[in-house]
């Protein structure tokens, strides 16, 4: 079923399929005498394309991941138009003086653009890793333009991050995950996985307050989906981590019941409820294992909800006791 979601037909919007086969070059040819200077012609080529930008990247946000052959072109194709294609001006540093300009306002969805950002600058990154293996005098791709657009995109989230005392790098590697709060809606759980791996990385050598990442990052509305993943988050993890990145592993235990314990009596049950139906899926594929905490240990002095959630669970299945 996954394989075939994965492959599912995607009906790609008119928009997206103009814009990714732009080329400056054939509109040159065709507009080049309505325009005093080269500069008039690339804002008005930019200017045009600029109009299906805000359908690109929804697009690619809630279909990108999809491993058909007709989406795998068609973001290639954009993710080479953004970046700048050989035979045409780079359209990035057109979207960054407007965006520096005019706000984030000037153009619909580029709150979200940092995600697409993110993935090209790692495509890019991962390419002139590999090329300087083979070659260390190889010529590589600079990144410098799209980073830069990140940034000017990010500014008042950097800045509030900032005053909350948010190391830099970790700031904007998770806000290149989630910009906005609104960015859940594409994949939110992909979101979190992503979000949570980036700050074990940092976390190696940094010291991060997970409290106020979540504060930066979102609001209570998608608690429980963060919550529901760390439950989730196996056991063996920890084992391969240093001591400052266990020791904020414990942070996020800590973090995840608390806020889990001022949580209503419902949303308490659904969250376990759900924890035990992925681990019962997990046990008939042969692939449980111990997660993050014990839930039954928990000490209902501590958090009398929880507990008393987790009797009223094992009162009416007594196969969910083997899971918490």
């Amino acid at each position: 079923m996954a394989q075939q979601n994965q492959r599912k037909k995607v009906r790609i919007p008119e928009e997206v399929e103009y814009f990714s086969k732009r080329k400056f070059k054939k509109f040159k040819k065709k507009n080049k005498d309505y325009y005093d200077s080269k500069k008039e012609l690339k804002e008005a080529y930019f200017s045009e394309i600029l109009y299906d930008v805000p359908k690109v990247i929804e697009f690619l946000l809630r279909f990108s991941h999809i491993q058909s052959d007709e989406v795998k072109e068609i973001k290639s194709r954009c993710y080479e138009q953004f970046s700048g294609k050989p035979e045409s001006p780079a359209f990035i540093k057109y979207i960054t003086k407007l965006v520096k300009a005019d706000g984030n306002e000037a153009i619909p969805n580029i709150e979200y653009f940092p995600i697409i950002l993110h993935e090209i600058i790692s495509d890019i990154n991962r390419y002139n890793e590999e090329a300087k293996k083979e070659n260390p005098e190889a010529e590589v791709f600079d990144a410098s333009e799209l980073y830069e657009l990140s940034n000017v995109i990010l500014k008042k989230k950097l800045k509030k991050a900032k005053k909350k005392g948010i190391d830099d790098a970790v700031a904007f590697d998770c806000l290149s995950v989630i910009p906005t709060e609104d960015a859940m809606k594409f994949s939110p759980y992909f979101r979190i996985k992503s979000v949570f791996e980036i700050m074990y990385l940092h976390a190696k050598t940094k010291q991060i307050d997970f409290k106020k990442m979540m504060d930066l990052l979102l609001d209570g509305e998608y608690y429980d989906i963060v919550i529901s993943f760390a439950l989730q988050e196996r056991k063996e993890k920890f084992q391969k981590f240093n001591e400052q990145q266990k020791s904020f592993f414990n942070d996020i235990s800590e973090w995840v019941f608390n806020e889990l314990e001022d949580m209503d009596k419902k949303t308490i049950e659904n969250i376990i409820q759900t924890y035990i139906k992925t681990r019962k899926r997990d046990a008939e594929q042969n692939k449980d294992g111990n997660r993050r905490y014990f839930i039954s240990s928990l000490p209902e002095t501590s958090y009398p909800k929880i507990c008393k959630a987790v009797e009223r669970i094992k009162n009416s299945d007594e196969t969910a006791e083997k899971y918490l």
